[in-house]
């Protein structure tokens, strides 16, 4: 979010693919990144990225049933205990950034 680079480990990415099917890989862009606005509440963030991204995202944490070829409206928001499991599961490919202006304009 700062211009800085960010090293995506090898064994994060391959654990990513095999639980996401190749017709969305293009769709998916690394690193998934949260933003924390306390504005939004305790433990809300929200998912900067496509609408492919935010359903990928609540897919891999058990958010929503629907399989990955049918596709959903996914929320634009994620809570802690998500969070954490994303962190645990794919710790390089998680990037939280924390913000109190211009949410608006991204929401």
């Amino acid at each position: 979010m700062d211009g800085s680079q960010i090293v995506l480990e090898e064994k994060d990415v391959k654990k990513l693919a095999e639980e996401v099917p190749k017709r969305l890989w293009s769709s998916v862009h690394l690193p998934f990144i949260f933003l924390r606005d306390l504005r939004l509440g305790p433990g809300t963030f929200y998912i900067v990225g496509s609408e492919a991204e935010r359903f990928v995202i609540h897919k891999l944490v058990g958010d929503v049933e629907e399989d990955f070829e049918k596709g959903v409206e996914a929320s634009p928001y994620i809570y802690r205990p998500q969070v954490q499991e994303l962190l645990n599961r794919f710790r390089s490919l998680v990037v939280i950034g924390f913000g109190t202006e211009n949410l608006e304009a991204e929401l």
